[in-house]
């Protein structure tokens, strides 16, 4: 008996580590959370009010050519990560092309995403999965960039998720791109 509780207490264990090793980590909800910084070479609002996604904020961008929305972080190990979340909003003009790009030591890792062209006056949802961000093998990222081709944008609900969040897409049957 005592073997068997043992061993109970063993995959609790191990369960409680997979857990933490994989969970969901917020950037952006009405603030930078959890460690990360704007390190933006564009006119970047943190705490805009007007759109919002979620109240009370969402972040505002306006860029020239070839600014950039950054968000930094300590490096991290991105296998642990499924996928890259976040809402965007074209504003009144719409249409902006984006590319969202993970970072290394100053450099690209991979050749990032081309968006979809944003919608005039909405929020739209991406949802990016963490392969198509990340080169195999890629041990560590400091994560991300979002490059503006001349834009004013709002962004809100920034988020990396953990696998519990792909299974449970995959169990509802809903796209993870």
């Amino acid at each position: 008996m005592k073997r068997i509780l043992e061993r109970m207490a063993l995959v609790a264990f191990l369960l409680a580590i997979s857990r933490v090793s994989h969970a969901d980590q917020l950037i952006y909800s009405n603030s930078l959370v959890n460690g990360w910084h704007d390190w933006s070479w564009a006119t970047v609002n943190t705490v805009n009010i007007s759109p919002v996604h979620s109240e009370p904020a969402s972040i505002s961008v306006t860029a020239d050519a070839w600014e950039a929305v950054y968000f930094e972080h300590t490096a991290f190990d991105p296998s642990t990560f499924t996928n890259v979340s976040l809402w965007v909003n074209g504003g009144s003009s719409g249409g902006q092309l984006l590319q969202l790009q993970a970072i290394y030591n100053g450099y690209a890792v991979g050749s990032g995403i081309q968006l979809a062209p944003l919608p005039t006056n909405g929020w739209t949802h991406l949802n990016a999965p963490m392969s198509s961000l990340v080169p195999p093998g890629q041990g560590l990222i400091e994560y991300a960039l979002i490059v503006a081709l001349v834009a004013v944008l709002a962004i809100a609900g920034v988020i990396i998720f953990g696998p519990a969040f792909t299974s449970l897409l995959t169990r509802l049957g809903t796209s993870t791109t």
